[in-house]
């Protein structure tokens, strides 16, 4: 029998870890990048917001811990590539976890919950945090600009159905007018022509 670390969960863990990395950094390259195909930009490219988080998360994969066996990310097995996105090399993880889980802890944890996670976590919090965090000051500030629109699309609304009722008042009163008109010119005939007969018998 012997006992040691549980180097699938921990591969199955941090390849977890990789694989939410590199859909959300893929997601933001897609939306801040330029398609040189079509020759548009990405909806978001001039955010920035999501300009930093991109830069928050590209800086974040070249963390060193400054002490331990394991400094780097590439110490543990987890490499960048061109595109940004990370790779994870197993074996490389594995072996280690069998070597020195306690370093392995350490780098991800830190002595005192101020490794890699922790330092990634903190950084994640200044976009993401539900008071102060960049999105959501964004947000908030998007939020007052689409209720100040909307009251002025109310306020407009009111002010063109007023409007109508004015007009519509004016067009009747003019379209009873217009319809009058015969009778008030056969009125002003009988009064310059008295002797006429205006029933044309």
């Amino acid at each position: 029998l012997a006992l040691g670390p549980d180097t699938t969960s921990i591969n199955r863990a941090v390849g977890s870890f990789v694989s939410a990395y590199n859909l959300l950094i893929k997601d933001i390259n897609l939306q801040t990048g330029y398609n040189a195909g079509t020759k548009t930009a990405g909806i978001l490219q001039s955010d920035s917001a999501i300009t930093g988080l991109q830069s928050a998360l590209l800086a974040s994969t070249n963390y060193g811990s400054g002490n331990g066996v394991f400094q780097t990310l590439t110490s543990v097995g987890v490499t960048t590539n061109s595109d940004g996105t990370l790779s994870l090399n197993s074996t490389t993880l594995a072996n280690a976890v069998l070597t020195n889980s306690a370093a392995v802890a350490t780098f991800f944890q830190g002595p005192a919950l101020n490794g890699f996670a922790d330092t990634l976590t903190k950084s994640l919090n200044t976009y993401t945090d539900p008071t102060q965090g960049a999105f959501s000051v964004d947000l908030k500030s998007i939020g007052a600009q689409n209720q100040d629109l909307t009251n002025e699309t109310s306020t407009l609304e009111l002010y063109l159905a007023s409007q109508q009722k004015i007009l519509t008042a004016q067009y009747n009163a003019a379209d009873i007018a217009i319809q009058q008109l015969p009778q008030k010119l056969k009125q002003i005939q009988a009064l310059l022509n008295p002797n006429q007969n205006t029933s044309g018998n």
